[in-house]
């Protein structure tokens, strides 16, 4: 099994920049103004058809008891 420190440096600075580039750029969908979402969209489909989801309620979830 290959050491898990194997191909980069174990003791490079904590804030040295990282040798990797991200696999997947992530672009958060960009917004028109006064453009409506999909999501507005289907939820006016649905709504137009009588068939508008149901809000939903948070529901709180008790706290797991102390050991």
């Amino acid at each position: 099994m290959a050491h898990p420190y194997e191909g980069r440096d174990a003791y490079a600075p904590r804030d040295a920049e990282p040798s990797y580039r991200p696999l997947f750029a992530v672009r958060k969908p960009t917004i028109v103004l006064g453009k409506p979402t999909l999501d507005q969209k289907v939820r006016e489909a649905l709504e137009s058809l009588g068939l508008a989801p149901r809000e939903r309620v948070p529901v709180r979830v008790p706290a797991r008891p102390k050991r």
